[in-house]
């Protein structure tokens, strides 16, 4: 009996114990994940080229168009697109291109800070590989807005 009395006592300490440091680790979480956390917003832009066996421009706004490029002279093509900060602070701006036209798309600067109302010109430049076959290849440009550190 007095065995079975003990070795109770002793689990009854241990489920404490590990209670105990449970919470301990929730609360050091708490104090030092939740103010890591910044807010930040994504904003994106469509774009398209159209290989095909003519040349022509498309200077609409709605979306970050190459035009058509003929498929035997691959041409390098840019577009300038402008990125706005229209808060009241600065702004962290991280940008990707997504998609097809991820392989073949650079941009001048991915990364850099906004001050408020704040905007900066970038150059997505895009290089069609000549082997490529003929029709219109899409692509996303990704703009993720963070508060600044």
């Amino acid at each position: 009996m007095k065995i079975t009395a003990l070795k109770g006592s002793i689990t009854n300490r241990n489920a404490t114990i590990i209670i105990m440091v449970f919470l301990f680790c929730l609360f050091l979480g708490l104090i030092f994940v939740l103010p890591i956390q910044n807010t930040y917003e994504t904003q994106e832009l469509k774009m398209d080229v159209i290989v095909g066996n003519y040349t022509g421009i498309n200077l609409d706004t709605d979306a970050v168009h190459f035009g058509t490029i003929k498929k035997e002279d691959p041409a390098l093509r840019m577009r300038e697109v402008v990125i706005i900060n229209s808060y009241n602070e600065s702004k962290e701006v991280f940008l990707s291109v997504d998609g097809k036209l991820s392989k073949w798309a650079a941009l001048s600067e991915n990364h850099f800070i906004l001050s408020p109302n704040e905007n900066k010109s970038i150059e997505v430049t895009l290089k069609i590989s000549s082997e490529i076959g003929s029709g219109t290849y899409y692509g996303i440009l990704k703009a993720v807005f963070k508060e600044a550190e």
